[in-house]
């Protein structure tokens, strides 16, 4: 590796390199340059895109700063560097974010707990009210299946022994056919044994 791309700016006895160009001083990449002298300038590109030789940085420097480069290898790390150059001068900075497994890890686990735990529970608590619903819906329909059920036929029962009156829609039987509805006839002039009441139309019923 022969480039160190920063995150913030490069540090030289406390002062920032700056982008030849535009005086940029954060977010410079730093290359050594095609020529490997140690003092020779590095190869310094900005994030506007200009690219040329640093006035400050040299190809010593950033050997020294990949050299001293702590890394990264869980997700809180962050990967810095501090060194000593041989003419008594210090460098110091951040290097820009490099991916590491843990930073995947740790990203699933905030998706987990972010969005589908909380998914997850809002599920389980609409499953438990519709199986609520569900049990309540059933014993209600088991309760008034075992109350209204006798109920009502006591009713029927206590309705017969009033009244002598199986059917309560003939309470006010026709006086004609005395509630039949028809008139059996034994004649040889008629199809049918039975005639229709004419008077309640073959209902039974008297007319109110």
């Amino acid at each position: 590796m022969t480039e160190i791309q920063l995150r913030g700016p490069l540090l030289i006895d406390g002062t920032p390199a700056a982008c030849p160009t535009c005086g940029a001083v954060d977010g410079l990449t730093f290359t050594v340059s095609r020529i490997p002298i140690a003092t020779w300038p590095a190869w310094v590109t900005c994030p506007a895109g200009h690219g040329e030789d640093s006035d400050h940085a040299t190809n010593a420097m950033v050997a020294a700063a990949l050299q001293a480069r702590t890394g990264r290898t869980v997700a809180t790390d962050v990967d810095t560097f501090r060194a000593v150059l041989d003419d008594g001068r210090v460098i110091e900075g951040e290097l820009a974010f490099e991916w590491v497994m843990d930073d995947l890890r740790q990203g699933a686990k905030a998706i987990y707990r972010r969005a589908y735990r909380p998914w997850a529970k809002r599920q389980l608590r609409k499953g438990r009210r519709a199986a609520g619903a569900a049990v309540k819906q059933a014993a209600g329909t088991v309760a008034e299946t075992a109350i209204y059920t006798p109920f009502a036929a006591g009713l029927g029962t206590a309705w017969n022994a009033r009244t002598g009156i199986a059917d309560p829609a003939k309470a006010n039987p026709c006086r004609t056919c005395k509630g039949k509805g028809a008139f059996r006839l034994d004649t040889r002039f008629h199809d049918s044994p039975t005639v229709p009441c004419s008077m309640c139309a073959g209902t039974g019923n008297a007319a109110i």
